[in-house]
């Protein structure tokens, strides 16, 4: 264990936070109301005809494309705090993707980089989203007017060798943390991957 407090039973920690802060906590209870309506944020500047065609690439499943309002706020924000507090607001003021695309393949995602730079349009790879660094941010339209991509790579999720003399795995770009580990612990090996 990485720390000596792990997986040690607390049984007054709740009533010491309680006291010593002057809270209530009822883990069952809503802490925050329902998200309100994302209200003045503006629509896509994809035409439908534009639309299809990154929907072509992968091969029309309406599914893995979307320009929802909500799929765009989501990718185009974070978890820091500011983009928490704006989503959980309802106060979003920065520009959003105008579109969000799910590949499954580097067929499909080859195929959507080839249509972005024949359009001149940017495109945001979108990894686990928590945008510290506003990665996932998008210009502000007096910067750049091109349309903005968000390429959602969750379904790209798989090990696609490992190199036991090296000690080296290649995996796809949508594999999350445990995924990994998971994955790795069935071929019978650990990873280093600790994100802490």
């Amino acid at each position: 264990m990485r720390y000596s407090i792990s997986g040690k039973e607390i049984p007054g920690l709740v009533n010491f936070i309680e006291q010593e802060l002057q809270v209530d906590i009822t883990p069952n209870s809503i802490t925050l109301p329902p998200v309100p309506e994302l209200n003045g944020v503006p629509d896509s500047d994809l035409t439908p005809e534009e639309f299809s065609q990154i929907a072509c690439t992968i091969n029309n499943d309406r599914n893995r494309i979307s320009n929802n309002i909500v799929d765009r706020a989501r990718h185009g924000t974070g978890h820091t705090q500011h983009d928490m507090f704006n989503l959980r607001s309802g106060s979003i003021k920065i520009r959003l993707p105008d579109v969000v695309v799910w590949p499954k393949n580097e067929e499909e995602l080859s195929s959507i980089i080839s249509i972005a730079t024949q359009r001149n349009w940017c495109v945001i790879p979108f990894g686990g989203g928590t945008n510290v660094t506003h990665a996932n941010h998008c210009p502000e339209k007096v910067t750049d007017t091109r349309r903005m991509i968000s390429v959602d790579m969750k379904l790209m999720n798989q090990i696609l060798w490992v190199n036991e003399e090296d000690g080296l795995a290649h995996v796809e770009a949508g594999i999350t943390g445990l995924h990994l580990i998971e994955q790795m612990n069935k071929r019978g090996f650990t990873i280093g991957h600790e994100p802490d």
